[in-house]
């Protein structure tokens, strides 16, 4: 028979169970501070589930102001066990020096009350910069901040000055020395060599001339109080008629107020602050396939321009994008940068259609309503003349299927499927024709009706020309013949030197590709089409993969060309590229 004991034992083993599943403790952001100084004091409460709890019983806070108040939540997975925590944060500010008991807090917690450990915070007196005794100095060196407190990433600007009773000392000095500025993305400014900022100013009753000796921009990237340490200058002072000594001077230390920005950021923000506007717009309304148009990404405002990356432009995969080319239009003005970042992308459409230039998200932090604001641009759709993709793709696999028909016909003295090769020509003819008639009409049946009239006809009629096709082919298997001679792609080098010199682009652009293309079915024996891709492989496996990224570097740099122009000079080294891959081609 089990006993009373063994019950209670169980009871008592099962409710220290219960209770070591909740924990309440108070956590303090700092434990010394000082006397002025806002501190972070939180309070945590960890349990298994969410369950009935009811509003902390705060201890009294003599010595401590309260500035505000926030609450958070977080899950937290170790070891595959889930706990969740309630965290309630007070911002305290001390009144007073010493050091100060805060004592425990209590919460109830379905129907069972916790309560926190006590908290000691030193608090000490105000750490003070010291003073530059200006009264009766020859020359002295100062800083001068825009702003004592700022918010994470949030410009400030930073001026040092040099000040002297005489225009010699400003005339004979070396240029500041910044110091240890590693808690901050720093910026320096240019300071014009032709213009000197030099004024008089009036300090203590006495008349000084000062110039501007560095400008800074600091963004810091820590939160908290910041010491910003002393900039340095060297002085040649005159003693006598003959004699001159060089001191050191020495700018008091700074110390800047770092808020933190509020949590829940939207997953759009990368650390802008400042306040902007944002849009994308197109260069030209008129846009046809092939043809090379720009699409501008522009924010414009004022903040951290330096630090800001703009969202990329994804677009449709037939809408051939190069890389971005940045423009940075921004200043200095009344100690704000100010201006506009423009990101430019060339867009070469590969078909005809509706395309969408989808909405991008740019987010900022405001510091002036210390709220994140997220603008979107405005959603674009592009009308691009020609052939829509499907039907481009038909036509040429038919009129390709055409050409090779009749070159086989040709050879072989015989014109084989004559009124199904014309039958199909005639449908691709008719195909374009009604393409563009759907353009001005906008008829979708009648677009419909098309596709499959195409189907139809383009299979069958493909059916035979293949069949005949690989039986020809087959009987030529065992008869390889080198049709791309290492003689031939020489000839095509010198006439490529040759519209070199008479500066024809165009034709030049022709017959370096021909001269490329070329060289890959050198290697393959097939003049079969070919991705970059597919002939960079090619390549690498009969030559070396320098070779192959040669020949794919000049390539690209060629279909560049074709959309976006090119100067002289790029194809002088394009030309060079082809003399190299010639001259190791075996």
């Amino acid at each position: 028979m089990i006993s009373s004991k063994f019950y209670i034992f169980i009871s008592f083993f099962f409710s220290y169970l219960a209770l070591a599943q909740v924990t309440f403790r108070a956590v303090p952001g700092k434990e010394k501070v000082q006397e002025g100084e806002d501190f972070d004091l939180n309070f945590v409460l960890t349990l298994k589930e969410q369950t009935n709890i009811e509003p902390i019983n705060y201890p009294s806070f003599n010595g401590f102001k309260m500035i505000g108040r926030k609450r958070s939540q977080q899950l937290n997975i170790v070891n595959g066990e889930k706990s969740l925590q309630n965290i309630e944060t007070l911002i305290l500010r001390p009144e007073k020096k010493g050091k100060i008991k805060i004592g425990s807090a209590s919460i109830k917690v379905d129907g069972e009350i916790y309560e926190t450990n006590e908290v000691v915070i030193n608090v000490t007196d105000v750490h003070k910069t010291p003073s530059i005794n200006k009264a009766n100095q020859i020359v002295f060196l100062d800083i001068e901040m825009s702003q004592d407190s700022a918010f994470l990433n949030e410009p400030v600007y930073a001026t040092v000055k040099l000040y002297s009773k005489s225009y010699d000392a400003l005339r004979r000095r070396s240029d500041v020395e910044a110091p240890n500025l590693n808690k901050f993305q720093v910026k320096k400014l240019p300071i014009s060599s032709e213009y000197r900022d030099i004024s008089q100013e009036v300090i203590d009753n006495q008349v000084y001339v000062s110039e501007v000796v560095g400008k800074y921009v600091l963004m810091p990237q820590r939160t908290g109080l910041i010491t910003i340490p002393s900039f340095a200058v060297r002085v040649a002072i005159p003693i006598d008629f003959f004699e001159e000594r060089v001191v050191e001077l020495y700018s008091p230390e700074q110390e800047l107020r770092v808020k933190i920005l509020p949590k829940n950021a939207p997953k759009s923000f990368k650390g802008a602050v400042g306040n902007f506007t944002f849009n994308t717009y197109v260069n030209k309304n008129n846009l046809e396939e092939n043809k090379a148009f720009e699409i501008k990404v522009e924010l414009l405002g004022k903040g951290n321009l330096s630090l800001i990356k703009l969202p990329k432009l994804n677009l449709n995969e037939d809408l051939e994008v190069y890389k971005p080319k940045r423009q940075d239009a921004y200043k200095e003005i009344d100690n704000i940068q100010k201006g506009k970042i423009t990101e430019t992308y060339v867009v070469v459409p590969q078909y005809g259609g509706d395309y969408e230039i989808p909405s991008m998200e740019f987010t900022y932090f405001d510091p002036s309503i210390g709220k994140y604001v997220t603008l979107q641009s405005e959603n674009l759709v592009l009308n691009i003349k020609g052939k829509n993709k499907q039907v481009s793709d038909t036509i040429f696999l038919a009129e390709d299927a055409l050409n090779t028909a009749k070159q086989d016909s040709a050879n072989s003295g015989k014109f084989i499927f004559k009124d199904g090769i014309n039958e199909i020509k005639d449908t691709a003819k008719a195909l374009q024709n009604k393409w563009t008639d759907r353009n001005k009409n906008k008829d979708k049946h009648t677009n419909m009706l098309i596709y499959s009239i195409l189907g139809i006809i383009s299979t069958g009629g493909l059916f035979f020309i293949f069949y005949f096709l690989s039986k020809k082919r087959k009987k030529e298997e065992n008869t390889e013949v080198n049709h791309f001679s290492k003689s031939d792609i020489k000839k095509k080098l010198n006439d490529l030197k040759e519209l070199n010199k008479q500066k024809e682009s165009t034709d030049f652009n022709k017959k370096a590709q021909e001269l490329l293309r070329d060289i890959a079915n050198f290697y393959a024996q097939d003049s079969s089409f070919k991705t970059e891709e597919e002939i960079s492989q090619l390549l690498t496996k009969h030559k070396t993969e320098n070779y192959a990224n040669l020949w794919k570097e000049t390539y690209q740099s060629l279909q560049m060309a074709q959309y976006a122009g090119i100067n002289q000079e790029n194809f002088d080294r394009i030309l060079h590229n082809c003399e190299e891959l010639v001259t190791k081609i075996n």
